[in-house]
């Protein structure tokens, strides 16, 4: 062998053996990255079935965003049919090519937890049984696919206050007050959340007795504070009081004078006074009853956060 090969020979072993050093580093880095959320997961050959060759080979040259919006036009006609499998197939597909765009989490979960419920609950072939059985895991997948995204876009304050919200909204027939209070509590925390969240997160707590007085606390704050007090506040308190009866649970419970005084038996009310009087009474009612499951016709337009 030349001395020229010999170099040639000698080259290509230093590259061979720094490419072999390097390939676990950097595959070390690359799963860092990913688990960070900082680069996107290898697209499965599976999804090729799911796209057609055409479509799969555009998300290989990096065209994942305008494949995308093609899946979502696609699940139109089917959301309008009230195809509610393919719908989600086509949202699935959105999420696994854009996982860090909140839209399309957010709009999966509202097809199944609000339009695919709502649409079981509107058919008149299946049993009352069937339906609400279809409703309810309906809303299970649709938390199911928020608690997904919440994973993925840890610092999303929508994604998570409409956890919250489809965790414990009426016409979710096992509410999970605990868990609602504590996504409100994490969504006031993130980055531009609305303050309102800081209030909801104490009205899921009025709902679990072995936090009610956490939930009396926090509603008197809110009570003496001008940017807080709203009458959702005063429903909150009056709840515990007359509803929950924390007083006998708690004897240094007492209601804020102001309000005391509007359900104090003889007592002269002005015409504002009586009508606070009479907001209250029938907010307080709807709180202790609700209507129950609450049925929409088939809806067209787009998800909303919160409630």
């Amino acid at each position: 062998m030349t001395i020229r090969w010999k170099k040639i020979a000698l080259a290509l072993a230093v590259i061979v053996a720094g490419g072999a050093a390097r390939l676990p580093v950097e595959q070390r880095h690359m799963e860092s990255l990913r688990a960070q959320n900082l680069q996107e997961q290898p697209l499965g050959l599976s999804l090729r079935d799911d796209l057609g060759q055409s479509l799969f080979i555009a998300t290989l040259g990096g065209f994942r965003s305008p494949v995308a919006s093609i899946m979502e036009l696609r699940s139109v006609t089917p959301w309008m049919q009230g195809d509610w499998g393919v719908v989600e197939e086509c949202y699935a597909i959105c999420t696994k090519l854009q996982p860090r765009e909140e839209h399309y989490w957010d709009s999966r979960a509202w097809h199944q937890a609000c339009n695919a419920r709502d649409s079981y609950l509107w058919e008149s072939t299946r049993t009352k049984a069937n339906r609400e059985l279809l409703a309810q895991q309906s809303v299970d997948n649709g938390i199911r696919i928020l608690k997904e995204g919440v994973q993925r876009l840890p610092e999303s304050w929508k994604l998570c206050s409409q956890l919250a919200w489809y965790s414990c909204m009426e016409e979710n027939q096992q509410p999970d007050h605990a868990a609602a209070a504590e996504l409100y509590a994490k969504a006031a925390t993130l980055p531009g959340a609305p303050g309102v969240f800081r209030r909801q997160a104490v009205y899921q707590l009025t709902h679990l007795p072995e936090r009610e007085r956490e939930a009396w606390d926090k509603l008197l704050a809110f009570y003496h504070d001008p940017d807080n007090h709203l009458p959702s506040v005063d429903v909150g308190l009056l709840y515990l009081f007359f509803e929950r009866k924390i007083h006998q649970r708690h004897p240094d419970v007492v209601l804020p004078p102001d309000l005391f005084r509007l359900f104090v038996p003889g007592t002269v009310l002005s015409n504002r006074d009586q009508a606070r009087r009479t907001m209250l009474v029938e907010s307080l009612k709807k709180r202790i009853k609700p209507d129950g499951i609450k049925v929409r016709g088939p809806q067209v337009t787009s998800p909303h956060f919160g409630p």
